[in-house]
């Protein structure tokens, strides 16, 4: 009878971190979609010129909001600094000292000299070389996942200096189509603020030009996007915590010699998402240049990618016990 390989000791924090995560994305998509209303205001610029600017009902961002995230991304880098403790514990020969012990923490380098000099470390210096090997094989400096290395900064930041600060802004994976404006000519523009403002009431954020005298006008809709600041600009906190998710489940593993395969299952289902947002794009911009309803092509290659995130999703499911937030659990038959 075999015997069960006990749970590593981060395993109950991890699953929280990853319920807490989905959650968040879940509770925020639906506070924008059904709490808060963003509109572009027309404002009528001489007979060739429209001025958009932001019209707000809603709180935007809930105080919760910045708190809910912060204890997410803490939970995460406490994932990655016990599975280091306990990789460091199991495999020191000699044993660290306690201020050696004391002094763990996962390593996270952007630059492969950061890295060299990590090395260093008595913490790293304890770990297999295999298991070194692996670890340097998923540092920004090695993957260009920047992102990575912003979670590292904001946590840090959130501990010592401020808390996070959180904002929503027109979310640039869903084109904004300024259809309320006619006449719709082959020479019209549309200029943006730059940068692109955070969403605040009446606001200016784009105007409209036209070659033409325009003759009617309306109120724009403006898809919403919550965003983080890291040094000066803003994240998409839903690519952010795509990216921790799996960073995290990834490192544990690897630490912990488990399984990698839900961190696969996370990668696959997050490359599905991000391939059907730039397909979807491509569709309304293509819908948008050529001034009918729907591109045939962009359509279909949408529903391909579509499809390929369904089942990536029903596969991160069936590991994960609940489906991730946009997809439903489909009907029995």
């Amino acid at each position: 009878m075999s015997v069960k390989k006990p749970e590593p000791v981060w395993a109950k924090r991890h699953r929280r971190m990853i319920d807490e995560s989905f959650n968040f994305l879940r509770s925020s998509t639906q506070h924008l979609s059904t709490n808060v209303v963003v509109r572009g205001i027309p404002i009528r610029d001489g007979n060739r010129r429209i001025i958009y600017r932001y019209g707000v009902r809603g709180d935007l961002v809930p105080d919760d909001f910045v708190e809910d995230l912060r204890d997410i991304l803490a939970r995460a880098q406490s994932v990655l600094d016990i599975a280091m403790t306990q990789a460091v514990t199991d495999a020191a020969n000699p044993p660290l000292t306690d201020k050696q012990r004391r002094n763990t923490y996962f390593p996270i380098a952007v630059t492969e000299s950061a890295w060299k000099s990590m090395l260093g470390q008595a913490h790293i210096k304890a770990l297999p070389q295999a298991m070194i090997r692996s670890l340097r094989a998923i540092q920004p400096f090695v993957t260009g996942d920047a992102v990575i290395s912003l979670f590292h900064r904001v946590h840090n930041a959130d501990k010592h200096e401020a808390p996070l600060e959180l904002a929503v802004i027109p979310d640039p994976e869903f084109v904004m189509m300024f259809t309320e404006i006619e006449p719709r000519t082959s020479e019209h523009w549309i200029d943006w603020v730059d940068p692109l403002p955070a969403i605040v009431n009446r606001a200016e954020f784009a105007y409209y030009r036209c070659v033409d005298p325009i003759t009617k006008f309306g109120i724009e809709a403006i898809p919403l996007g919550l965003v983080i600041r890291v040094d000066d600009e803003w994240r998409d906190i839903q690519h952010l915590l795509w990216d921790v998710m799996e960073f995290v489940t990834r490192a544990a593993a690897i630490l912990s010699r488990t399984s990698l395969t839900p961190a696969n299952l996370m990668r696959n289902m997050f490359t599905a998402e991000r391939a059907q947002l730039d397909a979807f794009k491509s569709m309304m911009l293509e819908a948008s240049r050529t001034g009918s309803q729907t591109a045939p092509h962009s359509a279909r290659r949408w529903q391909q990618r579509a499809e390929a995130t369904r089942t990536a999703a029903r596969r991160f499911a069936d590991w994960n016990g609940s489906w991730p937030p946009g997809h439903d659990r489909p009907r029995d038959p």
